[in-house]
């Protein structure tokens, strides 16, 4: 089991908060600056895991399971629009990890 697989609990844990963020916009609340932070909380608690070397690995799976909660039957528009936009940060700032960060 590679170590992005053991801290799969993890990247769940964050992405529950941030489609319940995202679902509260569904009743109007403003959260996509709160479904950003908790992408941030997410990479920081992710850089402590295995010397922050999955924490690329971690913040592409966690923006997987973002990009495939927008696409659930039944999501209304104002939570897909908010977790797209976190699945897309979550992807770029996988981007900035090269395994050694």
């Amino acid at each position: 089991m590679n170590a992005p697989d053991t801290h799969d609990g993890i990247v769940q844990l964050y992405a529950s908060q941030i489609i319940d963020h995202a679902d509260a916009a569904q009743a109007g609340a403003p959260v996509s600056a709160l479904a950003m932070a908790s992408v941030d909380k997410a990479m920081m608690h992710f850089r402590t895991l295995d010397g922050g070397r999955a924490t690329a690995t971690l913040l592409q799976r966690l923006g997987s399971m973002l990009r495939a909660a927008a696409l659930a039957p039944g999501r209304l528009e104002p939570s897909r629009l908010v977790l797209i936009a976190a699945a897309d940060y979550a992807a770029n700032a996988a981007r900035g990890f090269d395994g050694t960060s």
